[in-house]
């Protein structure tokens, strides 16, 4: 597993003044931790929207922003190591995508081991395939589940009037590299992310199959993978900035809500 190495917090000024460094870092590394930030609410925002101006991410108003404990999983009897969490890639659906995002960790009272964040980059997942698994998800599209998105709706965690995508290519050039990524929804089995067209053409039953078995190959890597694992173990004050475009996440337990909660502020790819 590669674990994420914490960068003191040097202020907003000083990452703004050298945002190249972590402009590069971020496209490296995949995930930037600044340690002993420790945030208020209105400077949270104001660095979001200085980075975002000079990386190239748009915040779209007031609902970019929102309050994370994983409430709705504290049922779950759970280890430091279990996923509560499951697998998933940021709304892929969104025809303006969530490329980024600032979590602002303002309440952590539990062990660092408690409550880790699981990354994947989809990108090197994309280069571990083959060439011919890479050129049959470059001429697939795909759509996501109705019940996902009205679940998701239902829950108030999406607006009815949220900008939605019917369909969308399983293959996106990153928002800042142009490099080739795997996007699509994780669902757990025996639901799996519809195939809608092969090479412009209704796919046949042959082509289903084969992708099928090349959805599981994909999502077996990012869960069991560990080799490319990027691991985060918090601490009170951090602030991380994940490249959401590319990441494959997940969370793992042993905590409780109250221990450990975080602001988030949504980055897209272009102004909404």
């Amino acid at each position: 597993m590669i674990k994420v190495e914490p960068v003191e917090f040097p202020g907003i000024d000083a990452v703004v003044s050298n945002i190249d460094y972590y402009k590069d870092k971020l496209i490296s590394d995949s995930v930037i931790c600044f340690r002993n930030a420790n945030l208020t609410e209105k400077e949270h925002f104001e660095f979001g929207r200085k980075v975002g101006q000079a990386i190239g991410w748009f915040h779209a108003d007031e609902s970019s922003k929102y309050v994370e404990n994983h409430e709705r999983k504290s049922e779950i009897v759970s280890g430091p190591d279990d996923v509560i969490v499951e697998w998933h890639v940021e709304h892929t659906y969104y025809t303006n995508p969530i490329v980024a995002a600032t979590w602002n960790m303002y309440n952590f009272k539990t062990n660092p081991e408690n409550g880790k964040t699981y990354f994947v980059d989809t990108g090197l997942v994309f280069d571990m395939l083959t060439e011919q698994e890479q050129q049959f998800l470059r001429d697939s599209i795909i759509t996501e589940p109705d019940f996902i998105k009205d679940s998701q709706v239902k829950s108030g965690y999406l607006s009815s009037s949220t900008n939605l995508s019917d369909q969308h290519p399983i293959i996106d050039n990153h928002w800042l590299t142009n490099k080739p990524i795997i996007r699509f929804m994780i669902l757990p089995e025996p639901h799996i992310v519809p195939l809608v067209s092969y090479k412009n053409e209704a796919p046949s039953q042959e082509s289903l199959d084969y992708f099928k078995s090349l959805i599981r190959k994909i999502e077996k890597i990012i869960m069991e993978n560990e080799d490319i694992r990027i691991v985060h173990n918090w601490q009170q004050g951090d602030l991380v900035i994940p490249d959401l475009f590319k990441l494959a996440h997940a969370v793992t337990g042993g905590f409780k809500p109250e221990d450990r909660e975080f602001r988030g502020i949504w980055a897209y790819r272009s102004l909404c």
